[in-house]
């Protein structure tokens, strides 16, 4: 890969750094809700596009650099006490690279970060540390899960340096790979540190992975960003290559963290990927799965943008953040097909926007949601389509057919489980629904609301947009 889902099983999938979807769990339920419609009739979060930005030399701070360390954090899982900081005496704090050995079978891992969100992490890494029985852990070292049966090797691939191929079938929904980090970094770093220290910050974490792990991760690809330059500079292009956005759910802020995971990162580019990812916070692990069947001899990818987008806005946030011109089965598509395929992205845009709109005044019906549907398999956006199911099944219950919301949720439930997990918040609601359709709270939503039937949990601010209409 060239560059962003199980939490106390909190998700995060399909999108690369900088763009990746962003599933804000609720502290209490650990869960978050795929679309505005789900919602806005339960008390749980969004999971929203999220775009976030590195600093940039420009940037000044009140900083000076100290050579003292923080203090250990939680159990002191860390190889050494952390004695290579940055202070930024406006925030009052200090950044450090904190790293241990002990990770995985002595795989190691390092982390940038305050103390306080390092007292966080250091739960998860004492586990790592520590549970070296338990089959994740295992999973978490530089292979696969099960290395002898392992569903893919890693070759060159023309165009791309080095991909990873399936040398057997791999069903949808089938794990491929578990890892645990190998480099993570606290965006906030990036906006209190200036960057001459944040390149040196870095340049020491990999400097603190054991040996091996260290070669596997300067082995990754810098890229375009490339060139005849020093160590720390280096590891600096290899993370802007090929790195995560993923959230470590600590609680303390809302920054999100920059991960590298050196196996994951062989995976190349597609714009429409057979392969999703989600990171779980509580072990630092990210999980491959596979969004539809693969056959053998086929290249294993992911999309490190939001792939719903019309191709050239595709190719040109791909060639401004990665430096490469896609040439995916899409984007090279004829320009009779390239222009119908545009149309249809921008019509899914507009189908997810009626959809989302719950007013008594709203055009949203089952048709609508199941033209999204078959949007979605035109298009072969896989790791979206659980969603779609999930939208039908509500708008098909909203206006009471409980067998056809029924047939809906149980292909939610079968999709979802694949591209997001069992516990994903979508999924839980379509179990719910399917078990019980009048009882769920979109039964007959749509109607109700619609005939003016009372409010009920649906009729939560009809009054404001009653009033919003009539303007």
């Amino acid at each position: 890969m060239k560059s962003h889902l199980l939490f106390p099983f909190y998700i995060i999938t399909s999108q690369a750094v900088r763009e990746s979807i962003s599933n804000k769990p609720d502290t209490a339920s650990g869960v978050c809700l795929s679309s505005q419609l789900l919602a806005a009739h339960e008390p749980l979060p969004i999971c929203t596009t999220r775009h976030a930005t590195v600093a940039t030399d420009k940037q000044q701070f009140s900083s000076e650099k100290v050579l003292g360390g923080a203090e250990d954090a939680g159990s002191n899982p860390w190889s050494q006490t952390p004695t290579n900081c940055y202070h930024n005496s406006t925030l009052n704090s200090d950044f450090c690279v904190y790293t241990s050995s002990r990770v995985a079978n002595g795989k190691g891992t390092a982390i940038i970060t305050d103390n306080l969100r390092a007292a966080h992490l250091a739960r998860a890494v004492a586990l790592l540390a520590d549970a070296t029985d338990d089959p994740l852990v295992h999973a978490g070292s530089h292979k696969p899960i099960n290395v002898q049966n392992a569903k893919y090797k890693i070759v060159p691939i023309p165009g791309k340096d080095l991909g990873a191929v399936a040398t057997e079938r791999i069903v949808r929904g089938e794990i491929i790979l578990q890892e645990t980090v190998s480099l993570l970094i606290d965006y906030a770093a990036f906006g209190a540190v200036p960057r001459d220290e944040m390149r040196r910050l870095q340049g020491d974490a990999v400097r603190g992975l054991p040996a091996r792990h260290r070669d596997r991760f300067m082995d990754m690809s810098p890229g375009a960003h490339g060139g005849d330059v020093g160590f720390d500079e280096l590891v600096e292009r290899v993370m802007a290559t090929n790195s995560f956005d993923v959230d470590t759910d600590d609680g303390v802020r809302d920054d999100e963290f920059f991960a590298a995971f050196v196996e994951t990162a062989r995976m190349n580019h597609d714009c429409r990927p057979n392969v999703d990812y989600r990171f779980d916070p509580s072990t630092l692990t990210q999980r491959t799965t596979a969004i539809r069947d693969i056959l053998p001899g086929e290249e294993l990818t992911l999309s490190y943008i939001d792939p719903l987008q019309a191709r050239d806005a595709r190719r040109a946030r791909l060639r401004a953040n990665w430096g490469f011109d896609c040439t995916c089965p899409i984007c090279t598509l004829p320009h009779p097909h390239t222009v119908a395929s545009d149309e249809r992205i921008a019509q899914i845009a507009s189908l997810r926007a009626e959809l989302a709109d719950y007013r008594a005044s709203s055009r949203a019906n089952p048709a609508m949601a199941e033209l999204l549907v078959s949007l979605y398999e035109q298009e072969r956006v896989w790791g979206t389509l659980a969603e779609g199911y999930t939208l039908a099944a509500i708008e098909w219950n909203g206006v009471g057919d409980a067998w056809a919301a029924t047939r809906y949720a149980r292909l939610a439930i079968e999709h979802g489980i694949a591209s997001q997990w069992e516990g994903h918040g979508d999924v839980v609601q379509m179990k719910m629904l399917a078990e019980d359709p009048w009882g769920h709270w979109s039964w007959m939503l749509r109607t109700r609301k619609r005939m003016g039937w009372g409010q009920g949990r649906a009729g939560e601010g009809d009054d404001e947009d009653e009033e919003s209409d009539e303007e």
